[in-house]
């Protein structure tokens, strides 16, 4: 779905915009916005996991996000780490310091299972989940915009 999604974006992005990606994600969320780059010329921008731990500082998403960046992409929870993201807090970021128009892409499988989805309370662009991790065995996923 994530992969489709980045296909959708080809015609919108090209040299001279951004995408930062999280690197503590998966690679559901990491391998579309790569290939987009490549496609488009978009510089690449890697936001990486703290020394500590975590799944990211803000500081450091701060110093990357810039009024270039055009697509932020994130996991809600790093399956890698386990650690719950703060996404009011990173779209209050990513809105005061992006483009205009920055889609934030949240990928939302390691959530989804287990805490209510409020999409529209945390103010991302497109939250993504397959039903499969919710209990339900069928190969749908599901798309918030």
């Amino acid at each position: 779905m994530l992969a489709t999604l980045g296909s959708c974006f080809d015609v919108l992005h090209s040299v001279g915009d951004e995408i930062v990606v999280q690197r503590a994600g998966h690679e559901a969320n990491i391998g579309p916005w790569v290939n987009l780059a490549r496609r488009s010329g978009a510089k690449l921008s890697w936001w990486y996991p703290g020394a500590d731990g975590s799944a990211g500082k803000l500081s450091e998403l701060e110093q990357i996000v810039t009024e270039d960046t055009k697509i932020v992409a994130l996991c809600h929870v790093s399956n890698l780490l386990g650690e719950i993201i703060d996404l009011p807090t990173i779209v209050k970021l990513v809105r005061s310091r992006a483009a205009r128009d920055c889609q934030i892409v949240v990928d939302g499988v390691a959530y989804a299972p287990h805490r209510p989805i409020k999409v529209s309370e945390w103010g991302v662009d497109w939250y993504v989940y397959f039903n499969i991790c919710i209990g339900n065995w069928s190969d749908d996923g599901v798309f918030f915009v």
